[in-house]
């Protein structure tokens, strides 16, 4: 009975510690969510103007009404938002430059007597031309990326404010008396959960937190969660004796 009792109140100075991680994590997550939107904003005036000036090069030679240069910059603009979406980033950040052999050194060398230093990388090779294209996409890219950042960090508040701390208390008192991986379908047993998905789902709010797989899903903390959560149980015994 007496080993109880003492279960249960472990159990709620573990709830205790996560409604203050709860908070915690949430306003960092909505300072980092506004910060980001905030940093957004100068970034797409500037590619905004970016794109701007390089339509408006071919209108010294083939003049046409600004009305156009505007609506052209603008389907331009967001057009960047739909590659945003669209694009597979870990394509665009594989870079891969042609290695300095004769070719890359001659090239290099005319670009420099002809004035025009900028164009020696593209002249050097394919491999070369095809990643400083990939790094302009990149850098266009860079404001609706702000933008999407901000807005999965909006996401991650939301979802750490709705975190149900009776529910993932619960099972990270057990996680914590383990002292090992535990299954995921024997956690759900335990704390009287018949649904595994949304354990899952609460867990790994909490960093420190790891599934592993392939195999039977398992959780297991790491130690300096364990670290912290058991101080943290620890200094709010001492406080209540």
């Amino acid at each position: 009975m007496a080993k109880a009792e003492k279960r249960t109140k472990s159990d709620a100075r573990v709830a205790k510690w996560l409604v203050g991680y709860r908070r915690q994590r949430a306003l960092l997550f909505w300072l980092g969510s506004v910060g980001t939107l905030l940093l957004s904003i100068p970034v797409l005036f500037m590619t905004w103007w970016v794109i701007w000036l390089v339509l408006f090069i071919p209108m010294l030679l083939f003049p046409r009404p600004l009305d156009a240069l505007y609506i052209a910059t603008w389907i331009a603009f967001g057009l960047l938002f739909v590659a945003h979406v669209t694009a597979i980033r870990s394509h665009l950040e594989t870079l891969k430059f042609d290695e300095a052999g004769p070719g890359v050194v001659a090239a290099q060398f005319a670009a420099h007597v002809a004035g025009m230093t900028s164009l020696a990388l593209f002249m050097a090779g394919p491999e070369t031309m095809r990643s400083q294209v990939k790094v302009i996409g990149l850098i266009l890219l860079t404001g609706p990326s702000l933008i999407g950042l901000s807005w999965r960090l909006a996401s991650a508040a939301f979802a750490a404010q709705r975190m149900d701390i009776p529910f993932a208390g619960a099972a990270l008192a057990e996680l914590l008396a383990a002292e090992r991986r535990v299954l995921v379908d024997d956690l759900a047993a335990k704390v009287g959960s018949p649904n595994p998905p949304r354990l899952l789902r609460e867990l790994l709010l909490i960093d420190g937190v790891i599934l592993m797989t392939p195999y039977d899903p398992s959780l297991v903390l790491t130690d300096s969660l364990r670290a912290d959560v058991s101080a943290a149980v620890e200094r709010a015994e001492t406080d209540e004796t």
